[in-house]
């Protein structure tokens, strides 16, 4: 990762540690979890303004469906089952 992003080796470390990771090991688990849980989130929902007036009332559902189905897949997401436990 160094090499491709042209810094140093302590400089991924401490990147690593910003974000609360131990290690490089660390941050490559996290980001591969990251990105097996995007797969499932729908990223069309504009969490901002999930919808306009000029929506119909079954769009607007739809929409209202999806944000909270997105905002709890991303709870699941950030849970940790051991901390949890």
């Amino acid at each position: 990762m160094a090499q491709q992003t042209h810094t140093s080796n302590a400089s991924i470390i401490r990147l690593c540690h910003k974000v609360n990771c131990s290690g490089f090991p660390d941050l490559k688990i996290k980001l591969i979890k990251e990105r097996e849980n995007q797969k499932f989130i729908n990223n069309d929902v504009n969490f901002t303004f999930p919808f306009t007036p000029a929506d119909s009332l079954n769009e607007i559902a739809k929409s209202m469906t999806d944000l909270y189905e997105n905002g709890l897949k991303l709870l699941y997401s950030s849970l940790e089952m051991a901390k949890v436990e």
